[in-house]
């Protein structure tokens, strides 16, 4: 190689939402807690409708009020974590669970990216590469 070819870096092969996707998602979902996604853009509108949704049960229904724990992708899926927060206190609560509701939105979500490509957002399949990610066609020949 001489001094003047730049040499081919491949792009990692992951990498997360923007941080002006992440800033939109926490400006957005206040009273869920810090939402950091450890997945691709493609998702963003998954986790947005979620977050909303989640909120809407709790506000609307007096479902639990949930804080995010973790977002990411594993197994070519969305996993989204979450804890009761226990607003007498301001603080995670040491017992109390979701809603039956609120578990199925969050598994409804899990089952839509298997169906998303997590890169762009288009509709997807399951492929196994380095690691299982749901892709478009276009990502998947890339």
């Amino acid at each position: 190689m001489s001094a003047h070819e730049i040499p081919h870096v491949q792009p990692l092969p992951y990498q997360t939402m923007t941080p002006e996707e992440t800033m939109l998602l926490n400006e957005r979902h206040p009273r869920l807690g810090g939402i950091y996604p450890e997945c691709n853009s493609g998702w963003f509108t998954i986790i947005d409708v979620l977050c909303a949704e989640l909120q809407r049960q709790t506000d609307k229904y007096k479902a639990p009020q949930l804080v995010v724990t973790q977002v990411k992708q594993k197994f070519g899926t969305l996993r989204f974590h979450v804890a009761c927060f226990d607003t007498a206190t301001d603080e995670i609560a040491d017992e109390g669970y979701a809603s039956d509701t609120q578990v199925s939105l969050i598994a409804m979500a899990a089952r839509l990216s298997a169906r998303t490509c997590e890169i762009c957002g288009r509709p997807g399949t399951m492929q196994e590469r380095e690691w299982i990610q749901a892709l478009c066609i276009e990502h998947a020949a890339n």
